[in-house]
């Protein structure tokens, strides 16, 4: 009986192509079902792949040439490397560092961002103070670029931004402070003043809409037609 050599031959070939399409399949699997970020029991998660702007950016160094690094990649990198790296508080990366908006840079691991600006220099969000800015439109919305990390205040936590500054607190969650009522308050804040709600809707002054929020011990209010900006239940 003559065998048949031919099929004998090709089965090493099918079960290569088989194997090969069968990490290409479990690689694909593994790619839809990337884990979450875990930002601790008492924070809100952030899933950077929402942006709109996440995306890969051009290499800031060309193998094999002299081209000086960016200084936002060096910048990010220096942070991030400063912070312990991927065994650190920010853990592994989740993507490559990538343009932002108005020539910044960002880059976002499982456990907060840092986003660098020439203007602002790079700095770090976190846990909910980075969810809160991500709902206001990160640094496309009205907060604009972190310029500090996060810092201890009011018992809670603080970080600063270009246009208002973020507050996150246990037993009020994170609450933001921005435009007139913020600059308003950064120059007459005494007393040890913290939000305790976001800016919203005030009562109408001479027909013309305002804009309030409370604060520990008063409420600052902004007249949007007359610019007029006053403080009322002022502590002693």
């Amino acid at each position: 009986m003559t065998r048949n050599t031919s099929a004998i031959g090709a089965r090493p070939q099918t079960l290569c192509v088989l194997a090969f399409m069968s990490c290409l399949l479990s690689g694909q699997a593994l790619a839809q079902t990337k884990p979450t970020p875990n930002w601790g029991a008492t924070d809100i998660q952030v899933n950077p792949q929402t942006q709109p702007n996440f995306r890969k950016n051009t290499p800031e160094v060309i193998p094999g040439t002299q081209l000086q690094i960016s200084p936002g990649l060096k910048a990010i990198n220096d942070k991030y490397k400063s912070l312990g790296g991927p065994g650190g508080v920010l853990g592994k990366p989740r993507g490559v560092i990538a343009d932002s908006a108005n020539g910044g840079k960002f880059a976002w691991y499982f456990q907060g961002a840092i986003y660098w600006h020439p203007t602002t220099g790079a700095h770090v969000v976190m846990g909910q103070i980075a969810a809160k800015w991500q709902n206001l439109g990160l640094e496309k919305g009205v907060l604009g670029y972190p310029t500090s990390d996060e810092i201890p205040q009011y018992g809670g936590r603080m970080g600063n931004f270009q246009r208002g500054a973020i507050f996150w607190h246990p037993e009020r969650g994170a609450l933001a402070v921005s435009g007139r009522i913020y600059d308003f308050w950064q120059k007459d804040r005494q007393c040890g003043e913290f939000p305790v709600t976001d800016e919203m809707d005030g009562p109408l002054e001479d027909g013309a809409k305002t804009r309030t929020q409370k604060f520990h011990s008063a409420q600052i209010t902004w007249n949007s037609r007359t610019d007029r900006i006053h403080e009322t239940s002022r502590c002693k």
